[in-house]
């Protein structure tokens, strides 16, 4: 595995559809996709502000994203990131986040920053699955 992990992680979760993995007021889990954006060197997901998602994130608790694989062989690998969220009503911050998107943001969307965490990238290989931390 040449590539750095960052590398890795940007061409797999920049602008691709992802999964978030959070946690319900109940304690049960949850799963929505997102299209996270990196951006000013951070990354990103907007989302509708009466999202679940929304209000699960604002609950202060860790959350996974993970990366799509390409085929049902995990071709390209997998890339799992452990986050903290916070919402930022930041315009400027809001701004920069726009201008790096490959999608159109609306108006009423909220932004949060996903801080990093634990970073894992999965390679399937012949001999079995490679990982890199």
């Amino acid at each position: 595995m040449a590539e750095s992990l960052a590398q890795l992680g940007r061409e797999r979760l920049d602008g691709k559809i992802c999964y978030l993995a959070t946690t319900q007021p109940t304690g049960a889990p949850r799963v929505h996709a997102v299209t996270p954006i990196i951006g000013c060197d951070d990354l990103y997901v907007f989302m509708e502000p009466t999202s679940p998602k929304s209000r699960d994130l604002n609950a202060d608790k860790p959350y996974v994203l993970h990366s799509s694989v390409r085929t049902n062989t995990g071709e390209g690998g997998e890339f799992l990131v452990d986050v903290d969220a916070l919402e930022t009503d930041s315009a400027d911050e809001r701004q920069l986040v726009i201008e790096a998107s490959s999608y159109e943001i609306k108006e009423r969307y909220v932004l949060f920053r996903l801080d990093v965490g634990r970073v894992v990238f999965t390679q399937y290989e012949d001999d079995g699955p490679q990982r890199e931390r």
